[in-house]
């Protein structure tokens, strides 16, 4: 399967939700936001955000493309993003950025998201000089824990998090740092 990373100014609001509503029930078991999404408009407006954050440098998104798709649900196949946190806290190169994906349950298995995780990681080091990554995934969530341990990143500890729209869930929180091992 071929993939192409497209900014959310190339991404269709209809294709991107088609792919989140197709794949709700799947996605509803680890993501707490796909509950909130009922609509293109909803689409439309993540994808709004996600070109704010992305001009303000608080984030990196990309959506995931089937260059020729089989399937033809929605050429989308997914998401993966790099958020930066609040820069006045840290140096420059200490920025823990942490990095959220998901994939089509009939995407997974082909290295999609690992090699999508590495092309995001080496944009962060080279536009925001980063050398510190996490990921937080669901503890039953082995396909997602695989990825942050394929990539060498170390697990530190299990944390509780709560959103707006989810009460408290537990996650492992796994990190990387580029002075411990290129990838």
């Amino acid at each position: 399967m071929q993939v192409e990373y497209l900014s959310p100014k190339d991404c269709s609001s209809e294709d991107l939700f088609k792919r989140t509503d197709h794949e709700r029930l799947h996605l509803e078991r680890w993501l707490p936001w796909v509950s909130n999404v009922r609509s293109a408009a909803d689409s439309q407006e993540t994808l709004n955000r996600f070109q704010q954050e992305e001009v303000a440098g608080k984030a990196l998104h990309w959506t995931l493309s089937q260059k020729h798709p089989e399937n033809i649900v929605s050429p989308v196949i997914g998401v993966i993003s790099l958020m930066m946190p609040i820069h006045a806290f840290y140096p420059k190169h200490d920025y823990p950025c942490v990095i959220g994906y998901w994939l089509a349950e009939e995407a997974q298995g082909h290295g999609i998201i690992t090699k999508a995780c590495q092309a995001l990681m080496q944009e962060g080091i080279n536009r925001y000089d980063t050398q510190h990554f996490y990921i937080a995934c669901k503890p039953d969530n082995t396909k997602s824990i695989a990825i942050p341990k394929r990539l060498g990143f170390t697990y530190l500890h299990s944390t509780a998090l709560a959103t707006s729209s989810k009460p408290l869930s537990m996650f492992h929180l796994y990190r990387w740092s580029v002075t411990h091992k290129p990838f």
